[in-house]
């Protein structure tokens, strides 16, 4: 390390053995936060990341090494976007990109057009019929005319990415949404076949419980959720109706009070995101329980 401060070379492969062999967490970490700055000051960003990934496993809420993180991980991210736009500014996956950062900044409308314009180009592109059918289902999720894209949509997705959970849960929300219980409940139990671990589908089939006077099986489906998604305000919301339904009072003030404190947090990052760019409003999402 001081050899690194006073510029003399051979610092950096003796902090590289060093970030490698150290057992004792401090230490490890001071090498290599100092490891990272170098390879940042040498604008190495592939390896600056990869440090940093490690850091933040054994770290995960040190202020400096996310901060770090966040700058890295954005410069990482501009300039792939950047590079894209040189070699590809009228592909489908700039189109995209487009939508993504558009959504991103809260703007659904136009992203839903972005992601017409992509389809338009390659229908074929990997993960863009879900991503939309997402988009038209954030923005407007009880239009009937934007259940039926989306629906089309995710049956797109299939044909060409296959089924998975996230398709499954996504179609069980327009089918209850639609009041078509057998269907929302076929496509939820698939989903949680297909990834037992998806809180969607835990919330999905839950809300089916509680609609069934089922509040048991409801709370068993939540208990998971929220161990799987712990910042899951949904979830938390749910819970405490169903513990209410049980008249487990002391269980339903806690999931209120968690719920309360994950939806201030997110408010907060929102209005933190609206000070730093306060030419949009970015979608917070998971801050407040669906109707």
């Amino acid at each position: 390390v001081c050899e690194r401060r006073l510029g003399e070379p051979g610092a950096e492969p003796d902090m590289e053995s060093a970030f490698a062999k150290l057992d004792d967490p401090k230490l490890r970490t001071q090498i290599g936060v100092e490891l990272a700055n170098s390879y940042y000051q040498q604008g190495d960003l592939e390896k600056t990341a990869g440090v940093l990934h490690t850091l933040l496993d054994a770290n995960p809420d040190n202020v400096d090494i996310l901060f770090f993180a966040q700058r890295v991980y954005s410069e990482l991210a501009d300039t792939a976007m950047n590079k894209l736009a040189v070699l590809a500014s009228g592909s489908a996956r700039m189109e995209q990109l487009i939508a993504e950062r558009l959504i991103n900044a809260g703007d659904l409308k136009d992203a839903i057009i972005h992601y017409r314009k992509a389809i338009e180009m390659d229908p074929r592109l990997p993960g863009i019929h879900f991503e939309l059918a997402e988009t038209l289902m954030e923005g407007t999720p009880n239009n009937a005319d934007a259940q039926e894209q989306a629906t089309k949509e995710l049956q797109a997705a299939i044909q060409i990415d296959g089924d998975n959970a996230r398709i499954e849960s996504e179609l069980g929300r327009i089918a209850a949404l639609q009041f078509h219980t057998d269907e929302a409940l076929a496509h939820y139990k698939k989903a949680y076949e297909m990834d037992p671990h998806d809180p969607t589908a835990q919330i999905g089939l839950a809300d089916l419980a509680v609609k069934q006077s089922n509040f048991e099986q409801a709370a068993g489906y939540l208990h998971l959720a929220v161990q799987e998604d712990p910042l899951n305000a949904e979830a938390h919301y749910q819970l405490c109706q169903v513990d209410k339904r049980l008249n487990l009072d002391e269980e339903a003030q806690k999931e209120l009070k968690l719920f309360l404190d994950i939806r201030a947090s997110r408010d907060k990052v929102r209005e933190l995101y609206r000070q730093m760019n306060p030419q949009t409003a970015p979608a917070v999402t998971g801050s407040a329980p669906r109707p």
